[in-house]
């Protein structure tokens, strides 16, 4: 039993499970669906700048930079969280990234495979049933 507070850091696959994509799926979904992502929830209402203040050009060279931030991230063949911290320029698109990802696999708009019990072997078979103990413990 755990009798002081305690943080436990689990790796993507963990909360795969539950319809959350894995590492390398949030990877695959980032480089697909980020650019469309960004363009939704951050176009022409507001943007990491003030989008509604922000002339054509600046508008153009923000959008340029999301592009070229799906570029890298691509060609660095990384998982999303060693790439923003081998690349701290990317951060804050890295950050909004993971954010919208996990967003989007929240409301059940992306094609995340299910995990069948054969396809996960009897160590992560167990992941659900001691995470659900983990939270309930703390």
């Amino acid at each position: 039993m755990v009798k002081q507070n305690t943080v436990f850091v689990l790796g993507a696959g963990a909360s795969r499970h539950y319809g959350y994509p894995s590492g390398e799926e949030l990877r695959n979904n980032i480089i697909k669906y980020f650019v469309k992502w960004y363009t939704k929830h951050f176009g022409p209402r507001f943007s990491l700048g003030s989008w509604t203040t922000m002339t054509t050009f600046e508008k153009d060279r923000e959008l340029k930079d999301v592009k070229k931030f799906i570029e890298d991230f691509n060609l660095s063949e990384e998982q999303i969280d060693l790439f923003i911290s081998r690349n701290p320029d990317h951060a804050k698109l890295g950050m909004l990234a993971i954010v919208l990802g996990i967003y989007h696999a929240e409301q059940g708009e992306l094609e995340i495979p299910e995990v069948s019990d054969s396809d996960s072997g009897e160590v992560s078979d167990t992941i659900p049933v001691n995470f659900r103990t983990l939270v309930l413990v703390s």
